[in-house]
């Protein structure tokens, strides 16, 4: 149930969380949450919404936003990637631009 996710996770931290919408330029110490079935990237310091594309294999929502967010904001990028995603491919683009990564140990996940 999105409609009460924002609430739910507003209960955890003390950031302000919001509903991603497109064209909401990003500020600084606030959680943005996607709808389900939607990509997100990063354009000129907003956050731009779009229908995933459907490509032959596993799609990697994580990785099209980090290769985005690497793009435009290079070396001032922190991709920190926990248990349950992939990332791989992102994380890559963003060590490429010079910004900085970190994964959690599978075996503490």
């Amino acid at each position: 149930h999105f409609s009460i996710f924002v609430k739910l996770l507003q209960k955890y931290t003390q950031m302000p969380v919001f509903e991603a919408a497109n064209g909401t330029p990003v500020a600084p110490n606030c959680v943005y949450v996607i709808l389900p079935n939607a990509d997100i990237s990063m354009q000129h310091g907003s956050l731009q919404l779009t229908e995933p594309l459907r490509t032959r294999g596993a799609h990697m929502a994580i990785d099209f936003f980090l290769r985005s967010l690497a793009e435009d904001r290079g070396e001032n990028v922190v991709g920190i990637i926990l248990s349950g995603t992939d990332g791989t491919s992102g994380l890559r683009a963003v060590k490429t631009k010079f910004g900085m990564v970190m994964v959690q140990d599978p075996a503490t996940a």
